[in-house]
Parts: structure tokens; sequence; C-alpha cells
């Protein structure tokens, strides 16, 4: 009999320790005694089929079979307290006594907001590292000869992130004082921007000013 496992939510054996989808350690659903294993397997299926918990009482009955722990006739609550114990939230397997395992808690999902959170912080650091990339560059001297490929693309990066300038409009036109000189033409009119990325800030070339200025 399967489970989901209740990180990956993949089906797994209920004796399982690891799942071998995510690989992340899971607590067993199972009893060591292989006859209480056998009635809690039995048991969980009508459950997961929708039998409630007094019909399923009916049926074991029914079969002849009784309660390993004290040989009584099965009822209704103790049906119950055994799918509370086996339902998919991650318990630790019982010992051969079938004394009802201690629920824990199972480890709790990212909210969409933290994970929103997550990424856009990861964005962040992306582009601090890009920047510090280029601003290493020019100070190491890179900057003299043609730069590489990856810091003309880190220039873009750092340009889009400020003024979300398209870099396929973007072309690398060479280096001046140690700063990237990237040409950029607008989409509406087909102006033609100057543009550089100096100590790690984005600047743009005011042609009336005569001056490089941050954007």
């Amino acid at each position: 009999m399967q489970r989901e496992c209740p990180y990956c939510a993949e089906k797994i054996q209920r004796r399982a320790r690891v799942c071998r989808f995510c690989s992340t350690k899971i607590d067993p659903l199972y009893v060591e005694n292989p006859a209480a294993n056998k009635q809690i397997c039995k048991i969980m299926a009508w459950y997961e089929e929708g039998t409630d918990s007094e019909a399923i009482a009916v049926k074991m009955n029914e079969s002849g079979e009784l309660t390993l722990d004290s040989h009584k006739s099965w009822t209704g609550d103790r049906v119950q307290t055994i799918v509370s114990s086996f339902s998919e939230s991650g318990l630790k397997a019982m010992p051969a006594s079938s004394a009802p395992p201690r629920r824990i808690t199972s480890r709790p999902s990212a909210t969409e907001g933290e994970r929103r959170e997550w990424y856009q912080t990861g964005w962040v650091w992306l582009w601090i590292g890009l920047g510090m990339l280029v601003l290493i560059s020019i100070v190491n001297g890179s900057g003299s000869g043609k730069p590489s490929e990856a810091e003309i693309s880190a220039c873009k990066n750092l340009i889009w992130q400020h003024n979300r300038y398209e870099p396929s409009r973007m072309r690398y036109a060479g280096t001046e004082s140690g700063a990237i000189i990237i040409d950029y033409t607008t989409p509406t009119y087909g102006n033609y921007w100057k543009l550089r990325c100096q100590n790690g800030n984005p600047q743009v070339w005011a042609q009336g000013a005569s001056m490089w200025m941050d954007i």
C-alpha cells in the first residue's frame, strides 16, 4: 500500500524512510508487527475509498478480526484512532506493541508571499553581484583593453535594472577611461544615446551639458 510523500506528493511505499523522488528523509507510516500492519493497511484502504469509521469497524468484525492489542471487537472510535494515527501527516513508526504513535508536525511549505520574497531577494543580490564584477574589473585595470563578454553583459544588465532600457538595443562601443561604453537606440524615434558603466553606476552622456549624468 502506498502513500504520498508529504514534500513532493509523489506515491511512495508506506515503509519508506527516504523519498525516492525528492530524496527527503520522512517518517514511515507502518508498525513493526506484521499482523498489525496488515490490519492497518486494510483499514486505511477502506478509509481512503471513503468508508467511514463505523462502517470500517463493522467490516473488520464481519471478517472475524479482533484488535491485536486487546483482542476485542472493533469500534468506530478504535478505527478512528488508527485513521488519525496513519493519515498522510508524517508519523514515526510504531513499536510492535501497536500503541498509538506520537504525532509530529510535518515541515511547513513556504507560502506564496515567502516564495515571491525569496525570488525578489535573489534577483537583487544577482544585480549587486554583477555590478561588483564591473567595479572590480575597472579597479583592477581590466578596462584598459576590450572587456570580456561577461563584463559587457553585466553592464547592460546594470543599465536595464536602473532604467529598463532593452538590452537587445544596446551595442558595445568600446571603453573610455576604464568605463564600458554602450550605444543605445531608442525604440520610438530611433534616437541614439551614449551610455556607460562607471564605478558600478550607469550613466548617460548629456549632449547639451557635455557631461555624464547618472541614470
